[in-house]
């Protein structure tokens, strides 16, 4: 009882320390976030809408939603029923549109994919193939300087590697494998090199590795060898969230919130987090088991540990000793 109080103590003043207010608490958790017009909306097995005013929470929606397309306009897909709902930015509403048969999995600007082996490309309300490429399963992309950055699957020949493909002028290089061990690979971040969080679920526990790319993004060209190495290992399950502001980078992770700067990483919080969105520059909504508003990014305290030796005195005043005297640790 003793140790569930402390550890209890301890989350909740971590959250009050990190100046993080709890807006409520959903048992199934989230899938995505956004942020539009004072309404945080978010996907579970609901799509649900909360208003950061008036407090008020509502359900737009039934059936498991998924991914957000943060860019106007902006949409979330339907892995029940296969739709999309696009917003629509004069009416201040969702409306409900069938643009094609299958449902999104991970969006970049106007590009989304759905785990096959296709890119496609929204415009005008329309959806277009924009690449077929000879791989098994797309599980996310990026572009850097009109390169496409893919994760995938290969199996061809047997392999079963996931790993990084850069695509440019209808070339596709492999950049970064590894044997077939981890499901997929995970999610990677930009700011002057790339970044690769790799899942390693396999471990004697699950944990993360960030691998750390040879060259800066700037000297991206075709010819140009790209390498990865090991830079951080996590012993959390990172998501493919994260945050950029004022050359930190913040990760998001199954039993943290890590803040990557000036060549180290380090653990701001202990809380699970699977989805996140940015309110302004210094704001964040983050969502796990339950939606929180986090303020005052800037000025966040250093780590808060919870692997804390704690000890317990003997209690006073003592009725044989008039003496009181308090020790803690």
């Amino acid at each position: 009882m003793k140790t569930l109080l402390i550890s209890l103590f301890v989350f909740f003043y971590s959250l009050y320390c990190q100046d993080i207010e709890i807006l409520f608490n959903h048992h199934l958790g989230f899938r995505d976030i956004l942020y539009l017009n004072g309404n945080v909306y978010v996907t579970t097995d609901d799509f649900l809408k909360y208003n950061l005013l008036t407090k008020k929470l509502d359900t737009v929606d039934t059936g498991p939603k998924t991914y957000f397309k943060k860019t106007p306009p902006y949409i979330v897909g339907s892995l029940l029923t296969k739709n999309f709902f696009v917003y629509d930015s004069l009416s201040l509403r969702w409306h409900k549109k069938v643009f094609y048969d299958d449902a999104m999995y991970r969006w970049f600007n106007n590009y989304f994919i759905n785990k096959t082996n296709k890119i496609y490309y929204y415009g005008n309300t329309n959806i277009s193939v924009y690449k077929t490429l000879p791989l098994e399963s797309i599980n996310n992309l990026f572009m850097v300087n009109d390169y496409i950055f893919i994760t995938a699957t290969d199996t061809t020949n047997g392999n079963f590697l996931d790993g990084l493909w850069m695509y440019k002028n209808d070339t596709l290089i492999y950049v970064f494998d590894k044997p077939r061990r981890n499901f997929e690979l995970g999610t990677f971040f930009i700011t002057d090199k790339i970044y690769i969080l790799w899942p390693d679920y396999f471990y004697p526990y699950s944990r993360s590795i960030i691998y750390e790319s040879n060259i800066d993004t700037s000297m991206l060209r075709t010819g140009v060898d790209i390498t990865f190495s090991q830079k951080f290992v996590i012993d959390s399950f990172l998501v493919d969230n994260y945050y950029i502001s004022k050359n930190k980078v913040y990760l998001f992770g199954t039993i943290g919130v890590y803040v990557m700067e000036n060549n180290n990483i380090r653990k701001l919080l202990s809380l699970d987090i699977s989805a996140m969105d940015k309110i302004n520059d210094d704001s964040l909504l983050l969502g796990g088991f339950g939606l929180y508003l986090w303020k005052n990014i800037s000025t966040s305290v250093n780590l808060i540990d919870n692997n804390i030796d704690y000890s317990l005195a003997q209690n006073y005043p003592n009725p044989f000793n008039s003496t009181t005297t308090i020790e803690f640790s």
